[in-house]
């Protein structure tokens, strides 16, 4: 059954909120997970500060490995 894996919004410091989706029906166990831009409110940032950053990381990885679960799926997160 295929599911689509959002969680809450992420509160990024105080400017900002993110919100990533992944469909999960599109991910096969041993694929690439292409970087999902999210929805940003009150707008695309241009530059986030460092505690936004890692605000992001970490609900990035989180709905990453949400979705690697619910395909039931390793996962690898990388930085570029």
């Amino acid at each position: 059954m295929a599911r689509s894996t959002q969680p809450d919004p992420e509160q990024l410091g105080r400017r900002f909120r993110c919100t990533m989706r992944v469909d999960c029906g599109q991910i096969d166990p041993g694929t690439v997970i292409r970087p999902v831009a999210g929805e940003w409110q009150p707008h695309l940032p241009e530059r986030l500060d460092e505690e936004e950053l890692a605000d992001w990381r970490a609900g990035r990885d989180a709905i990453y490995q949400l979705a690697a679960l619910t395909v039931g799926a390793r996962l690898a997160v990388a930085d570029g």
